[in-house]
């Protein structure tokens, strides 16, 4: 499969600055950026400021139908999705020349959004990156490329997320350098339903423990709670327990494990 990726319309969200940034030190022209606003403080205004600081025009999109007029606009160019939040509609994926999806875990076992506290609660050894093509469904596009990477028994949702943020930028110039040179060869993620795979959005009563499990059993549950947000907890005599806890001696080569909070 081959296709030009030199000029990139750029659709982006949260936390994806670095790779905001490494696509432009890439070589790559990033034509526009799309974000969709929230209100106040937004998670994409550090790839918005990359933005402003090289001139690149930006443009909001508030509802998902604004970008069926946009595939018009960018009929047959090459769209790149970081994190951005709405899912693609057909009209716009059928005008446009090619739009790949950066997706920060293992394709096809975790799709959608939020899913790393899951990996952790799940007792992966490993976690990944995945870049695919965008199709209509959720995360089901043919992969392009893809990364793995192991994960720490001390790992928590905030140094995951800072293994694969680190990762990121470096994987998504390898697979536009396939695509540009012809020697991507994308892989079909087969017999795949995404309801089967559908994963929670995490909610307060995935923290709740079970206090007949074993603290080894629990373990998992406990790491992939958010401890500001969702902490684990457990009830005695009708009083609800919050549970953080914390490693001793961490070493100084583990910049990414934050065990505990």
């Amino acid at each position: 499969m081959i296709f030009d990726t030199s000029k990139i319309y750029y659709f982006v969200g949260g936390g994806m600055e670095k790779v905001t940034q490494a696509l432009i030190d890439g070589g790559h022209s990033i034509e526009k950026v799309f974000y969709k606003p929230t209100s106040g403080s937004s998670k994409s205004d550090a790839s918005l400021n990359i933005a402003n600081i090289y001139n690149i025009p930006i443009q909001a999109i508030n509802h998902r139908s604004e970008l069926i007029a946009l595939g018009t606009e960018l009929k047959g160019k090459f769209c790149f999705s970081a994190g951005f939040s709405f899912l693609f509609p057909k009209e716009f994926l059928n005008a446009t020349g090619l739009c790949v999806n950066i997706h920060g875990a293992i394709l096809p076992d975790y799709p959608g959004a939020r899913t790393l506290n899951w990996v952790l609660e799940n007792g992966e050894t490993q976690s990944g990156i995945t870049i695919h093509i965008i199709d209509e469904g959720i995360d089901t596009g043919d992969i392009i490329l893809q990364e793995t990477f192991p994960i720490s028994v001390f790992d928590t949702p905030r140094s995951l997320a800072a293994k694969t943020q680190a990762l990121e930028p470096a994987l998504v110039l390898k697979a536009l350098a396939l695509l540009n040179s012809g020697e991507a060869q994308p892989i079909k993620q087969e017999n795949i339903n995404f309801n089967d795979r559908r994963l929670e959005n995490r909610t307060p009563k995935h923290s709740q423990l079970d206090i007949d499990y074993s603290l080894s059993e629990l373990y998992n549950q406990i790491r992939a709670a958010d401890p500001e947000n969702y902490p684990s907890y457990f009830y005695i005599n009708g009083q609800k327990i919050l549970l953080k806890i914390s490693r001793e001696n961490k070493s100084e080569n583990e910049p990414f494990s934050d065990l505990m909070i």
